[in-house]
């Protein structure tokens, strides 16, 4: 008898418009300064539809040491901590949103 974890449910959203490199290492370095708030945008800008999330920034990491592209973990409310690749100087990437239960 096999026990497997039931499948979650993952959105893949494209980012095409975000913060430039200083905003999103600002984000990450003041994500739990005490009564800071301090947020950025992702958005999916396309066919007359705009997508937008506010994340706190809470990983960053550089990829592969390249300037301007982030392996980074986000909090979205509606979503648990979700992970992806940002790259800030062409300012898209993509997050995988997995939505709480």
């Amino acid at each position: 008898m096999s026990t497997t974890a039931p499948a979650q449910k993952v959105e893949h959203f494209v980012i095409n418009d975000g913060p430039n490199a200083d905003l999103t290492v600002d984000a990450y370095k003041y994500a739990y300064a005490p009564g800071g708030d301090f947020r950025v945008s992702f958005s999916n800008i396309g066919h007359n539809r705009v997508v937008s999330h506010r994340a706190q920034v809470v990983g960053l990491e550089y990829e592969s040491g390249a300037r301007g592209m982030f392996l980074i973990k986000v909090n979205i409310p509606g979503y648990k901590t979700s992970k992806g690749f940002y790259n800030a100087n062409r300012r898209e990437g993509f997050i995988d949103l997995v939505p709480n239960d």
